[in-house]
């Protein structure tokens, strides 16, 4: 196969590349290996052939040899390598079994090392190498190369090579190999399936390697195929370098080719890595400047600080982070036991979301819904919003999350703005004493707090929305209608109308004029007839209204999402006019305006859906209009012409404000020449009054309520942290966030989520796919795809079933086991782990266990060397601390963003300095790489304080009754963390201060997880049960065998007494019936009574 020309190479000074004949190729070949010494290695593979098939050649002594070959290597592989193993043939020694020996050149330069996702055209039919992470594998099994089939007339063998993957039969029985000339058609052929020749084949494929993807990219994959002793020898989640010819697939299924093509790779040699994180590049420079950074004696400070320093606090918190990056030593011990070095850490908080009905301000000033911004949680996502920080200045959304069943609350201020989100979702609060901003959680608001809103939402779109419409099926010519194609003034205005004075049914649609607005009439039809082709007809006139109808069932259906009685969304996705001819409308409908002096002259909108209201406050805000809501309940029922009418709530928005009634007159207005004129009389009123105003910049809340549960969405923003949300500045939280900055930081970090997304799930699972072509195909999981890096694992309480069972495994003996349907495969997951999770209800309560609040098991708990509970608790000092931060670091972009502009701004060192990391991501990748490359042995000082501090601890539950303080899982913890700090410091050895950091972390976050009454009880973690809390289960459980009669049952009110009397009181007593009940310990055989469950 011949490639496409690429970029001329080096030649014998022609410049012109050289061609090889194959004769002359295959002399070439005898004579390099003659002269670089390959004759002996031929004779010692063809001794323990077929055992061993393969002859390994480096491609620089090719290169040394003959720089031309080499190069016609690269351009025409499969003439150069035919031509190889043909000369290999040649210099085998004559025997009974003729040696099929596979050439194979390998260690291609770096500048031939091609990433996945740019591979093009021009590499086709070129020998390339390719580096990634092998995500799946399918079976071992045969290929056929030479098949041979048996005429049925006349009974002559026939052999058909085969190339490719798709199976060729004869096409005649040949003559030249003695056949009888007829063709398939007259003729049968058998396959004879025992004498055919195969070779054993397995399909690959790999993904690009996270550490080289930038932010947002989701890796791209290549399939590779390997062939005879080449099989069998890679599993998923192994990092590899393929060499061999990029080949080409046409598309599509016979009969219907496509044009395009898929590409794969038929690998010729494979390479796995010979030092940890080879991939990564440390040049002698840059070994240098790591040497001298890890020589400063402030190095571990500089380092934590560059563990995302846009999050304020957390100062522990990264600690453990920045020595997780390290991680500890791995060891093996004689008896062949692995101890692992890589560190766990749990991180315990509450999800900070908001449900999905929230209007969010995209970049270019259009809304969109919360929950349309992403499909599945932790979806990767590119998307510009509003930050609500002044100037209309943009952020990227980079991420999505979605979280089921989550409580909820509400709260709405002063203008009818209304937000609603999880306890600990922050808003951005002004405190006019300070006159600064303030983050605070739903639950630490208070009504009369004040809340930051956007003053105004200015819209930069200019093209039309597309309605996605199609041309219906006809039954009758006379049913035709016009199919808009976009979403225009004329068919906003036509939406606006009937959503305020209209109606929409399953066929059929219409709308009223009252007498006194007629002139509307003529427009209305206007309207119709432009947008769909179509005139409405006239069907009742009652009470001084007329009533007119469209029956036409596509565009019914075309305008039924306006039964919601909401804004619709391409509304909302559309330019300035198209949005203004949608509300003119819509006022026009139910809106009115009124001059009658002081505190009545206004412009207002009926309705009796709240949500609508809001929508047209949200969306007003794009011209600077400031609009309130006036809610109220239902009426009481009363009597119309002898029928009792029963109303519901409803309300008006109202716009007051001087400058906002003159946007609106200028920008919206009114349709009619009645409401026109009233108009006009409250311009010429508020104009005699009007005097300059500044815009509103904040609200006061007048309500806050329990608002039941939810599913709720959030959207990660890096650096600014914020967004607007129903016209109010909201914030993203930062637990997420601070994994996926580590995934960032880390050399090879993988982010995933519990949910399991993937077929593959967190481990790893064999299935039945495309992929394998109906084989059974063995495909990694995240904790395989991160081996020898970092896992960041968001919601690991969601994964699934199959993940929960082997789990434990991946983290203490750092592998995977399968064994399913005939693989049995033991995979590498020799990665550190940072998970994240959510509390059960919502909320984390730090007086409840952990064990409790988090839907994992003990046993998992168990496992991880740290768990942080993120508690967001009100601090005055704190407080004020973390808004200095964030205003600070708004006022930083806000100069970055006008010195990008090339306009004059106040030189910002200083400012800039805290929310700058000390080392660049790309530095730090390579620090780490560099520092684990290192491994150092603890000193007889270090060893003395590690020895001393837990013997301390466990001397604390020697007393009869007491509780375990701490195991040895606590104290490997211990030596991880040391060894990790001895690594950052690029030291041989673990010094006295490693180990008294590591024993504070160690202490910090025990005392705040597993802690009860100012002493440690690890069995809080590790059996979800407290020494106080086994005490009780004892205590109740004798009570309840001591009031047993002879029929065993014990009375309600005899056991609350009892417990009583040894101080345990009722609400616990209630607590553990119900548990234990629910578990088979108990059964209540009659009301209030108990009897215990005797266990055969």
């Amino acid at each position: 196969m011949s490639a496409p020309d690429a970029a001329p190479p080096p030649s014998r000074g022609s410049g012109v590349l050289v061609e090889f004949p194959q004769d002359e190729l295959i002399a070439k070949w005898e004579e390099f290996f003659e002269e670089m010494g390959y004759l002996s290695k031929i004779i010692s593979v063809a001794d323990r052939y077929p055992e061993e098939r393969t002859l390994a050649v480096a491609f620089d002594e090719m290169n040394r040899f003959d720089t031309d070959m080499a190069i016609y290597l690269l351009r025409h592989p499969l003439n150069v390598l035919a031509a190889g193993e043909e000369a290999v043939r040649r210099l085998v020694p004559p025997g009974e079994e003729m040696a099929l020996i596979h050439l194979r050149i390998k260690s291609l330069p770096r500048d031939r090392r091609v990433p996945i996702r740019d591979l093009r055209a021009k590499h086709l039919g070129q020998y390339i190498a390719v580096e990634g992470l092998v995500r799946k594998s399918t079976e071992v099994r045969p290929r056929v190369t030479d098949a041979l089939f048996q005429c049925l007339r006349c009974g002559t063998v026939l052999k058909e090579p085969q190339d490719g993957q798709n199976f060729r039969e004869p096409l005649e029985c040949y003559e030249e190999q003695g056949g009888c000339k007829r063709s398939a058609s007259a003729t049968k052929f058998k396959l004879l399936t025992e004498t055919s020749v195969y070779l054993d084949t397995q399909k690959l494929e790999i993904q690009e390697a996270p550490e080289g993807l930038r932010g947002g990219e989701e890796p791209q994959r290549l399939t590779l195929y390997v062939e005879d002793d080449l099989t069998g020898r890679i599993t998923p989640g192994q990092r590899v370098i393929f060499n061999g010819i990029l080949r080409s697939v046409q598309k599509g299924r016979p009969g219907a080719r496509s044009t395009l093509f898929d590409i794969f790779m038929d690998a010729n040699s494979m390479e796995q890595e010979q030092v940890e994180f080879e991939e990564i590049e440390v040049t002698e420079e840059d070994a240098r400047l790591i040497r001298e950074a890890g020589a400063d004696p402030d190095i571990f400070r500089l380092m934590v600080n560059s563990v995302a320093p846009s999050i304020y606090g957390l100062h522990v918190e990264k600690e453990a982070l920045a020595l997780q990056v390290f991680s500890g030593v791995p060891k093996v011990m004689p008896d062949g036991r692995r101890i692992r070095g890589d560190i766990h850490i749990l991180l315990v908080g509450d999800p900070g979301c908001l449900v999905g009905d929230e209007r969010i301000v995209l970049g270019n000033g259009t809304v969109a819904k919360l929950q349309d911004l992403g499909r599945n949680h932790m979806d990767r996502i590119r998307t510009q919003v509003r930050l609500g920080a002044g100037g209309y200045r943009n952020g990227w959304a980079t991420r999505f999350h979605r979280y089921a069943n989550q409580p909820i609350l509400q709260v709405v201020t002063e203008s009818g703005k209304c937000i609603q989100g999880t306890y600990n979702h922050p808003l951005l609060a002004w405190n006019p004493k300070t006159r600064k901003g303030e983050w605070r959680r739903l639950d630490e608001l208070r009504v009369g707090d004040r809340l930051r809103t956007a003053r105004s939402i200015k819209c930069w779109k200019r093209a039309l929305v597309p309605t996605g419409w199609h041309e219906p099926r006809y039954f009758h010519r006379s049913w035709h209608v016009r199919v808009p194609q976009f979403v225009t003034e004329d068919l906003a205005a036509i939406m606006g109308y009937i959503l305020g004075d209209g109606w929409s049914r399953e066929r059929s649609l219409g709308y009223t004029v009252a007498d006194g607005e007629r002139d509307l009439s003529p427009r209305l039809a206007g309207l119709f007839r432009r947008a769909f082709g179509v005139v409405p007809l006239r069907e009742a006139y009652r009470n001084s209204v007329t009533y007119y109808a469209v029956n036409r069932t596509p565009i019914a259906r075309w305008l039924s999402p306006l039964q919601r009685r909401r804004i619709p969304e391409p509304i909302f996705a559309s330019r300035d006019s198209v949005v203004a001819s949608f509300l003119r409308w819509l006022f026009e409908a139910d809106g009115s305006c009124f001059s009658g002096g002081r505190g009545k002259t206004a412009v207002t909108l009926r309705s009796v859906n709240v949500e609508l209201l809001r929508d047209v406050q949200t969306i007003l805000l794009r011209w600077g209009i400031h609009s309130s809501i006036l809610w109220g309940p239902a009426p009481r029922p009363h009597l119309l012409r002898g029928a009792i009418v029963h109303g519901g709530p409803s309300g008006s928005l109202v716009i007051r404000r001087t400058d906002s009634i003159l946007r609106f007159s200028k920008a919206i207005g009114f349709v009619s020449s009645k409401k026109r004129a009233r108009l006009r009389g409250v311009v010429k009123r508020v104009s005699s009054r009007m005097r300059r105003r500044h815009g509103q910049n904040s609200e006061r809340i007048t309500s806050i309520r329990r608002a039941g549960r939810a599913t709720v969405y959030d959207i990660e923003v890096p650096g600014p942290k914020r967004f607007i949300a129903n016209g109010i500045i909201s914030h993203n939280t930062a637990k997420s966030e601070l994994l996926s900055y580590m995934s960032r930081l880390s050399p090879r970090g993988i982010y995933a989520t519990g949910r399991a997304a993937s077929g593959a799930g967190l481990t790893a699972v064999a299935t039945r796919d495309e992929f394998g072509e109906g084989r059974w195909t063995l495909e990694a999981g995240a904790l395989v795809l991160a081996d020898r890096g970092l896992a960041c694992l968001d919601e690991l309480d969601k994964m699934n079933p199959q993940d929960r069972s082997s789990i434990h495994e991946a983290l203490e003996q750092q592998r995977i086991s399968v064994a399913k349907a005939g693989i049995t495969a033991v995979l590498q997951a020799r990665c550190s782990v940072l998970a994240a999770a959510n509390p059960k209800f919502g909320r984390f309560d730090e007086h409840k266990y952990i064990s409790e609040q988090i839907d994992l098991p003990p046993t998992l708990l168990s496992r991880f060397d740290i768990i942080f509970s993120l508690i967001d608790r009100p601090e005055a000092e704190r407080d004020r601390q973390l808004a200095e931060h964030v205003l600070r670091g708004h006022r930083v972009g806000e100069i970055a963003k006008r010195r990008e502009e090339g306009s004059s701004a106040p030189e910002t060192r200083e400012l800039e300095e805290p929310y700058m990391p000390h080392f660049t991501p790309d530095f730090l990748r390579k620090y780490v790489a560099y520092a684990k490359r290192i491994y150092p042995v603890m000193t007889e000082e270090a060893m003395a304080i590690i020895e001393k501090k837990y013997l301390d601890i466990r001397k604390t539950g020697e007393a009869a009754g007491s509780s375990v303080p701490i195991t040895p899982r606590q104290l490997e913890a211990i030596i991880r963390l040391s060894e990790a700090g001895a690594r950052l410091r690029l030291s041989e050895a673990v010094t006295a201060d490693d180990a008294e950091r590591a024993v504070r972390i160690v202490e910090y976050w025990m005392g705040k997880v597993a802690g009860e009454e100012g002493r440690f009880d690890i069995d809080i973690i590790q059996t979800g049960i407290s020494q106080s809390q086994r005490e009780q289960i004892i205590s109740i459980r004798d009570i309840i065998s001591e009031l047993a009669g002879p029929e065993g049952v014990a009375d309600y009110e005899d056991i609350v007494r009892l417990a009583q009397e040894r101080d345990i009181p009722p609400a616990k007593v209630d607590a553990w019936l119900k548990r234990w009940a629910q578990e088979g310990e108990i059964y209540s055989p009659a009301k209030n009574k108990y009897k215990l469950v005797e266990r055969l």
